[in-house]
């Protein structure tokens, strides 16, 4: 039978998240950085497909970049702005004026594209109420706010009727005057409001903190915390992310801008294509239930056909699924182990190590094996012994030994399989 191979996998892959974010709350952050202009079309369409599927979403957009020139940069005081009424007024032109382009973006329809009868109705008002920052240090901050409270009723009204609801970085007071206020602050603050299930913002010097994190692509807040940003933007970011994620917000995203299509790979697929802070184990280790039965066959069936493993039956899984651990990422299958005991002679068997070709070459398999390693010693193996006829090497390399077949437990030798000429190896866990 023939298939649209690529396609087919991706959908397949993107199907459970379609569902899982139906009717969630997505605030997306959109700073000026400079490069904003070059790269909104593309971000609002993909945005404009998300709300397609049903995912509630709020754009809360800035214009720092282009406030910046219009103001020959501004008067600064510890990195934040200090607001003349003068600058102000200026503010609001640009945030205007930007505010009517994601607007009109949204508004596209034409054919042959992501946007073709889209017919999206978008909404914005007086969401954020402000105050001043007042005088800090002696310095007078003039209309530079900070945030009081965000009205919380009528943006869900907006979502509930399926608008996108637009923000922009200004606040509204009392006394009827407006505050200029920093986008990932407001982000922030309404994500933490609506309870919202993600934070997205997007920036590209992220990828310079990959080396800090050994490339992971889920880190925790406190994590997060530890890392050194190359520029305040990005500092920023960080903050407004792990604020939100430590409060009420359960995932942010960092994504990158220069890679078209990034929001749909980084909400739709395994792996993504940014970096999720969260307080969510990603990837984790659990133990083997019957419903992980099909996830695990389907994950050794190919290494049993290669001969790399020993074949098992369904039933024969089920009768040892108690001995398995399964390596799992966003509750996907990845990686299993098993450890088998053998308590007449005080060792365990660690068996069926497996990793998907997807994810090889990550140190997945080296997770597996100190998580074996943990399970022996808590019940108090004295060693951890296996059987292979292809990674000889890399058990070397993590302290195993050579042995003889006649050091293996009884029950083990009476059921070698001789024609697979396995080899063993052993390794004290003391």
């Amino acid at each position: 039978m023939k298939t649209c191979r690529p396609f087919i996998d991706y959908f397949r892959q993107a199907a459970p998240y379609i569902h899982q974010h139906r009717n969630k709350t997505f605030v997306f952050c959109l700073q000026d950085d400079g490069a904003l202009d070059q790269f909104l079309q593309p971000i609002l369409h993909d945005i404009a497909i998300l709300h397609s599927l049903r995912i509630r979403v709020v754009i809360v957009f800035g214009a720092r970049h282009r406030i910046n020139t219009e103001l020959n940069h501004g008067v600064f005081h510890n990195n934040c702005r200090i607001t003349s009424p003068e600058a102000m007024r200026k503010i609001q032109e640009i945030i205007g004026a930007r505010q009517i382009q994601i607007s009109a973006t949204l508004s596209m329809g034409l054919a042959n594209s992501p946007m073709q009868g889209a017919s999206i109705q978008t909404s914005t008002g007086n969401f954020v109420i402000a105050k001043p920052i007042g005088i800090v240090d002696g310095v007078d901050f003039g209309l530079t706010g900070t945030i009081r409270k965000i009205r919380e009723t009528p943006i869900t009204q907006k979502l509930d009727q399926g608008e996108i609801v637009i923000i922009p970085p200004i606040g509204y007071s009392t006394t009827g005057e407006v505050f200029n206020l920093t986008t990932e602050m407001v982000a922030s603050a309404v994500s933490e409001t609506l309870n919202a299930d993600k934070l997205l913002f997007f920036n590209d010097s992220y990828k310079t903190l990959l080396p800090q994190i050994n490339h992971q692509h889920a880190i925790t807040p406190h994590v997060a915390k530890q890392l050194t940003p190359p520029d305040q933007t990005l500092a920023e970011i960080i903050h407004a992310a792990v604020s939100a994620c430590e409060k009420t917000v359960n995932r942010a995203h960092i994504i990158p801008k220069d890679i078209d299509g990034a929001i749909l790979a980084e909400l739709f697929t395994r792996d993504g294509a940014g970096l999720m802070i969260t307080n969510d184990a990603y990837d984790r280790i659990e133990q083997a239930t019957i419903h992980d039965i099909s996830s695990l066959l389907a994950l050794i069936q190919p290494l049993e056909e290669q001969g790399i493993l020993v074949r098992r039956s369904r039933e024969l899984l089920e009768t040892e699924l108690s001995t398995f651990s399964l390596l799992k990422r966003d509750n996907s299958v990845i990686g299993c182990a098993s450890l088998k005991p053998f308590p007449e002679e005080n060792v365990a068997e660690l068996g069926c190590l497996a990793i998907s070709p997807d994810y090889q070459k990550q140190g997945l398999a080296d997770k597996l094996l100190t998580h074996i390693e943990k399970k022996a010693k808590d019940q108090r193996f004295s060693h951890l012994f296996c059987l292979t006829t292809h990674t000889s090497h890399w058990f070397l390399e993590r302290g195993f030994e050579p042995t003889e077949l006649s050091a293996l437990p009884a029950q083990k030798k009476a059921f070698y399989n001789y024609s697979r000429q396995s080899k063993p190896y052993i390794k004290a866990l003391n």
